[in-house]
């Protein structure tokens, strides 16, 4: 189903639909049958699942739903497909990412990275990275607003930088080194290498983080601060 589907064989989808394949089963790289006619703008693909009762809101390993991937391709013809069928009023341009993934099941997402580059567990409140990818929520701050998460650090890693990002911080699903900081609409911190971010590392931040670890992360968008805590101490 999922080569057929990646392939836009309308006929040899609906085939496999009565012979019973599942609508909403993963591929080996995390993704659903809708997902892949979503990335490949297979609109036909996208109406053959969608009537024999795929769920809509279905979301890959990385949390993508296959509406959120059309917008980021901007495949306009699934957008406007799926969008309806979500019940959202207007054209394909009036649906961006923000809207797309308010309806997804989950907030987080991998954001940038291969679908390979990091397991997301919503039951047990984890993100496990395999290789460098970026995480993000999607809640937005207000201007001139105060926001702050925490995590835990449960297993030692590479180069690990948390923080915040502007919502122009773009997107990419494929393999990237570009993470939080890495760019002028991203800052964030990294206590393996003990190094601030934005646009690049540079030193600064003389902390180094271990397994166990609680780490907090505030902003205050009226001061342009971002504030780093190791165990409830911002000291």
């Amino acid at each position: 189903l999922h080569v057929a589907a990646s392939s836009n064989h309308a006929a040899a989808v609906s085939a496999l639909i009565n012979a019973g394949s599942p609508l909403d089963v993963l591929d080996k790289a995390g993704k659903t049958a809708m997902e892949l006619a979503a990335e490949e703008n297979h609109v036909e693909a996208v109406e053959a699942l969608a009537a024999a009762g795929a769920d809509l809101q279905a979301v890959s390993r990385g949390g993508w739903t296959a509406l959120m991937v059309a917008v980021v391709k901007k495949h306009e013809g699934v957008v406007k497909c799926l969008a309806d069928k979500a019940g959202l009023s207007g054209s394909a341009a009036d649906v961006d990412l923000r809207t797309a993934w308010m309806l997804a099941p989950q907030p987080l997402i991998l954001f940038r990275g291969a679908s390979s580059a990091a397991l997301l567990n919503s039951d047990a409140h984890t993100v496990t990275f395999h290789q460098a990818g970026t995480v993000c929520y999607r809640q937005s701050c207000p201007a001139k607003s105060r926001a702050y998460y925490e995590l835990k650090v449960v297993k030692a890693l590479d180069d690990p930088q948390f923080g915040f990002s502007t919502l122009r911080f773009e997107p990419c699903m494929t393999c990237t080194t570009k993470c939080v900081g890495d760019d002028a609409e991203s800052w964030g911190v990294d206590g393996g290498r003990s190094k601030k971010f934005h646009a690049g590392g540079q030193p600064g931040y003389d902390v180094k983080w271990k397994v166990g670890d609680v780490i907090g992360l505030a902003c205050d968008l009226e001061r342009q601060q971002l504030l780093v805590s190791v165990n409830g101490s911002f000291s």
